[in-house]
């Protein structure tokens, strides 16, 4: 799997049809591997320098433990996007050209969760304040999760090519992160109702709140 500049690479979307070849636009890393390692990611990666880097499920990314406050953080250098949020892109919020989900682990009411058996990872949305529409968020992360899944449920494939990559990683001490894998919206062999759903939350006062529940699947 190439991500050098202008690429090709079968994207696994679990509906109607099994395999899309995409063309992907963009420069992003060389390669994605399997493989336990740590890598220091101190300064922000140069565009030019991207490509030569790489992408190994389970390795840990880590931060610059002298440097203050977000000036440690990784994601912002490693994929140049923000940096804060469990919802990072490249792009526009309509249409991003990738997708970084950042999930800390650590909201007990909302724990994202990875399946590593099946390869399904969970993820909440970002909207959990009461009184507010449900995606009316400040990163537009649930209008990111709309748009990203209706193109998974259409049967356009034109407009499921405009589905982006969504790259997945989690902390794991500090500011330190883990990569753990390319996904895709869906579940293969689940009805579409069950991949986003609307669900309830509250507050410790009490006062109802809607937000996304999601599954991906993790495909590399």
């Amino acid at each position: 799997m190439s991500f050098d500049g202008s690429f090709v690479f079968m994207w696994y979307q679990p509906s109607l049809v099994p395999f899309l070849c995409i063309a992907i636009k963009f420069c992003i890393f060389g390669e994605i591997h399997q493989n336990m390692q740590e890598f220091d990611v101190f300064e922000k990666i140069s565009k030019n320098d991207r490509a030569k880097w790489h992408l190994y499920i389970d390795a840990v990314y880590r931060a610059n433990p002298s440097a203050p406050n977000l000036g440690a953080e990784v994601l912002s250098k490693l994929l140049s996007v923000g940096n804060q949020g469990g919802f990072r892109y490249k792009g526009s919020s309509d249409s991003p050209k990738f997708i970084a989900l950042f999930t800390s682990g650590e909201d007990v009411y909302w724990r994202d969760e990875l399946d590593t058996s099946l390869g399904l990872f969970l993820y909440f949305g970002d909207q959990k304040t009461p009184g507010k529409d449900l995606h009316d968020t400040k990163l537009k992360g649930n209008l990111i999760l709309k748009n990203t899944f209706l193109r998974a449920f259409s049967d356009n494939p034109e407009e499921r090519k405009r589905i982006p990559p969504v790259f997945v990683f989690k902390k794991v001490r500090g500011r330190d992160i883990q990569f753990l894998g390319l996904a895709v919206p869906g579940i293969s062999g689940r009805p579409e109702k069950d991949w986003l759903t609307a669900v309830w939350g509250a507050d410790r006062e009490g006062n109802r709140f809607l937000n996304y529940k999601s599954f991906f699947t993790i495909v590399n």
